[in-house]
């Protein structure tokens, strides 16, 4: 059959382990040999003609593959039809079979003996370390709103050696500028001081290095009343 897009990878070694066992291999370069998987709309009324149920419930399509198969299940005088969504839990009985609830749906992993979604905040954070690394800035405030010292940054998978050096010290002056360019009451607001200081740091590494790596803001404040620790 043609091969389906992203599956060349695999369909290739199967190919290369039959020609290395002398196998001659055909493919639909070669010849029209193409076999689809999937049943045509005849052979579907040849099954609703065969089978004549209750009720047909289209699954695995798109929407638009979905409406169809109920349209074609209608035509072969099915009474009932159902069109799901991912979760969907449909009672089939008793009664006028329906959807009655929906069930959460993806991918899952165990994760530290929990499941977890793949698509979890958790997950997305680790692979986004995993290709881009990631950067963290430690700022210390005083209660004017002025930096007490310089910024302390640290990096992990970013970059190495000079090229490492050369963005810690960027980093630091980026995020001085960038504090220095807030109003004095903005200074003051821990979220609006966080966002500057991402920003600097995001905008740098992309700028530098072409990464967009996990960034986060440590944000120290010194009162009169002694130090408040508003970590990002």
């Amino acid at each position: 059959s043609r091969q389906i897009p992203g599956n060349e990878p695999a369909i290739a070694r199967v190919q290369d382990a039959l020609l290395r066992r002398g196998i001659h291999v055909v493919t639909d370069e070669d010849a029209p040999v193409h076999v689809s998987g999937h049943p045509g709309r005849d052979e579907m009324q040849q099954m609703y003609q065969l089978i004549r149920p209750q009720l047909a419930i289209p699954v695995h399509g798109t929407a638009r593959h979905l409406q169809a198969h109920a349209t074609l299940a209608r035509h072969c005088q099915v009474n009932s039809t159902i069109i799901p969504d991912n979760g969907s839990i449909i009672r089939l009985g008793p009664g006028q079979p329906s959807i009655i609830d929906q069930a959460d749906t993806g991918a899952l992993t165990v994760d530290g003996g929990e499941i977890v979604s793949l698509d979890s905040t958790t997950l997305r954070d680790r692979r986004r370390m995993l290709w881009n690394g990631q950067v963290t800035a430690s700022l210390v405030i005083d209660g004017h709103g002025e930096l007490a010292q310089a910024p302390i940054i640290s990096q992990f998978g970013l970059a190495e050696g000079g090229r490492a050096e050369d963005f810690l010290a960027e980093a630091g002056i980026a995020i001085e500028d960038a504090i220095a360019r807030l109003t004095r009451s903005a200074r003051l607001d821990d979220r609006r001081v966080r966002e500057a200081g991402l920003s600097a740091l995001r905008g740098l590494a992309k700028q530098s290095l072409q990464r967009r790596p996990l960034a986060d803001i440590h944000l120290v404040r010194l009162s009169s009343f002694g130090v408040t620790d508003n970590t990002g």
